[in-house]
């Protein structure tokens, strides 16, 4: 991705269901790397955001919030580690799950859809209908070709205006120009 920002990952076009991804510069050898650094989950009235943007890599844990508090009854959260890494599982009564797990830098996100989404899904991850020649579909449906140039501007098509930002709506901090974090205001 060319600059950092936030993103739609996944979007159902059949139900209230999205994921949405932060990320943020790394650098590595000099080099530096958009990484993922935070995802908000949301499918109706649960909201689940996993979160390592603000943290101390080697010693703050990664952060799972609850923005609307209890979760509906059908929807899972859990942790645990894989090979020493922390892994967040969320699952939904739609069937719907979505796997996140952290590494030191950057998070890494599994998502698996619903049945309702097949042919019904659009954002990085393409749609969801078994054809990947149309999975670089753009939000105005220009189709790009493969292999993806993440440097091109199919993902930033995907970038997500501050008003629809899951983050931004539930007050979830970002880095501000100077490298330190602050609270995002939501607008009422």
């Amino acid at each position: 991705m060319s600059k950092a920002g936030e993103f739609t990952m996944y979007e159902s076009t059949a139900r209230p269901f999205q994921i949405q991804i932060r990320t943020q510069p790394y650098v590595h050898n000099n080099r530096t790397y958009n990484v993922i650094c935070a995802a908000a989950v949301q499918e109706s009235n649960d909201v689940i955001v996993v979160d390592m943007c603000h943290v101390s890599h080697s010693t703050t844990p990664l952060k799972v919030i609850f923005p609307n508090g209890k979760l509906s009854a059908g929807t899972i959260v859990s942790r645990s580690l894989s090979y020493m890494s922390p892994v967040v599982n969320i699952t939904f009564s739609s069937g719907a799950f979505v796997t996140v797990k952290a590494y030191e830098t950057f998070l890494v996100i599994f998502a698996h859809s619903a049945k309702e989404d097949f042919n019904a899904t659009r954002g990085l991850c393409g749609i969801f209908d078994g054809n990947i020649d149309n999975d670089l579909t753009r939000p105005n449906l220009h189709v790009d070709l493969f292999p993806p140039n993440f440097q091109d501007p199919f993902a930033d098509s995907w970038r997500i205006p501050q008003w629809l930002s899951i983050f931004h709506k539930f007050g979830i901090r970002k880095r501000n120009t100077k490298g330190k974090y602050e609270n995002i205001v939501p607008d009422h």
